[in-house]
């Protein structure tokens, strides 16, 4: 069960990494982010701004979750259907180049890790097969 947790702690670690990171590059330099790693449609400063000030609280909260995965269920619930959500846009929009394959990939990984870390957490919540919590 141990390794469930560290399993699922680590998931909240890398993926809250993920969105600090996006979240951080949208907030505070907007312009490298559209230039260098995602250059679609027309820049929009405002719009990326905004972006990144949500997902920079969210990648903040899935880090301080992986120090308290169990008590912190709500906000992991929320950022994995935030993903989820993400995703489904993003494969709404289809290709426009080779790096929205990397990023619809990064954020498909991203968005099953959260599901498959929020099961394992709830597994534990709820013990089976005469398994000690």
């Amino acid at each position: 069960m141990k390794t469930r947790m560290y399993f699922a702690s680590t998931i909240y670690l890398l993926c809250g990494t993920y969105y600090v990171v996006a979240g951080g590059l949208l907030f505070f330099v907007p312009r490298v982010f559209f230039e260098r790693l995602f250059p679609v449609g027309s820049f929009n400063q405002h719009y990326m701004i905004d972006l990144g000030s949500f997902l920079l609280p969210l990648g903040v909260a899935l880090i301080l979750a992986a120090c308290r995965s169990g008590q912190c269920t709500g906000v992991i619930t929320i950022a994995a259907a935030a993903s989820a959500l993400h995703l489904i846009s993003h494969l709404r929009e289809g290709f426009h180049s080779g790096r929205d394959r990397v990023t619809d990939i990064s954020l498909a990984l991203v968005t099953l890790g959260l599901f498959a870390a929020l099961f394992l957490s709830r597994l534990k919540r709820h013990p089976q097969n005469g398994e000690v919590s």
